[in-house]
């Protein structure tokens, strides 16, 4: 039912940020880093799938590229999760990871977006990065949460 609820979260966040913030923050790839932490790699995978879709259907002269870069970014991440320490920095360092290879991918199909624009999005992005990781915990992930704390020997 989590799962659901992920794919769910995905699509809103998608249409808020098409539709009423074209020049703002990556929130499906902030979403996605955040659910690849957690998830296993089918559904991580899946999810980065479905986000790509979604980006791909609303700019076909695009088609496949961003279902490329979002599948990659939610396999990548629920790969490299538990070989890289994990601290509260790796959210941002996954994101930043995955906005440069998104611009990269993006920059090298088309160049229809001005530097200004992308750097602007991708400052508020890792700006944000931080503060999504507690948020969606909190709202999918509170059972892991407690058990974690519950587990831990308290003093």
């Amino acid at each position: 039912m989590r799962q659901f609820f992920a794919f769910v979260l995905i699509y809103i966040l998608f249409l808020l940020q098409t539709g009423f913030l074209p020049i703002g923050p990556d929130l499906v790839l902030l979403a996605l880093v955040v659910f690849a932490r957690h998830e296993n790699k089918a559904t991580a995978t899946s999810l980065g799938f479905f986000a790509g879709l979604l980006f791909d259907l609303i700019a076909p002269r695009t088609l496949g590229i961003q279902i490329l870069i979002f599948t990659m970014t939610g396999y990548g991440v629920s790969t490299l999760r538990n070989l890289l320490y994990s601290s509260h920095w790796q959210p941002v360092i996954f994101t930043f990871v995955a906005l440069m290879l998104k611009m990269t991918a993006l920059n090298l199909v088309s160049s229809s977006s001005p530097p200004l624009t992308l750097a602007l999005c991708t400052g508020l992005t890792l700006i944000l990065s931080p503060f999504a990781e507690p948020v969606l915990t909190r709202l999918f992930y509170r059972q892991e949460v407690r058990s974690r704390r519950q587990g831990k020997c308290q003093l």
